[in-house]
């Protein structure tokens, strides 16, 4: 399916064209990831906060492995990796 049979495929450069796509597609949600990002900032920001965070996980009974992590914006596969962890944690976010 390639042209040329493939002999003007470089990695770098389809690496580099799937890093714009990845990157437009995330802009189209950059309100929420902005959002989660805040709202992640905001839950690491003290102990006392952690805390509060840990004992409502419990109460509200949710089960997940990990806890949400903070991205780095420059790098969309560390936004990827937040949007995950936050999903699990969606009815706690919600509420």
């Amino acid at each position: 399916m390639l042209h040329c049979n493939g002999d003007l495929f470089h990695i770098r450069c389809a690496a580099h064209v799937l890093n714009f796509i990845i990157k437009n597609c995330l802009e189209v949600i950059d309100g929420v990831i902005n959002d989660i990002r805040e709202s992640v900032k905001y839950i690491k920001g003290s102990t006392s906060t952690k805390e509060k965070f840990e004992e409502v996980i419990v109460v509200m009974g949710i089960d997940c492995g990990s806890r949400p992590t903070l991205n780095v914006p420059t790098h969309w596969n560390t936004t990827c990796d937040m949007l995950e962890s936050a999903l699990h944690l969606e009815k706690l976010f919600m509420s």
